[in-house]
């Protein structure tokens, strides 16, 4: 994680359908790290990121393999 902030977007990204980013707080430069699409891996993330042990966890609102209406547990 190194110093950098990470958060997530509802909506934005290539199919709006959400985005996963970090931020240089020394730079302030913004980098997209996953931009949600077909909704397999799931669709419009709601709640803040987690760093457990170097590996950031979240969910989302909607997508997943069944009926993508349940959202799924991503991890960057």
């Amino acid at each position: 994680m190194k110093g950098a902030l990470y958060g997530t977007t509802e909506f934005g990204g290539t199919y709006d359908n959400g985005t996963v980013f970090s931020v240089n707080p020394n730079t302030g430069a913004e980098t997209v790290l996953h931009s949600f699409g077909s909704g397999a891996d799931g669709e419009y993330p709601i709640a803040s990121l987690i760093d457990v042990k170097g590996t950031l966890y979240g969910t989302t609102e909607e997508g997943g393999t069944v009926w993508r209406r349940h959202g799924v547990l991503i991890s960057a």
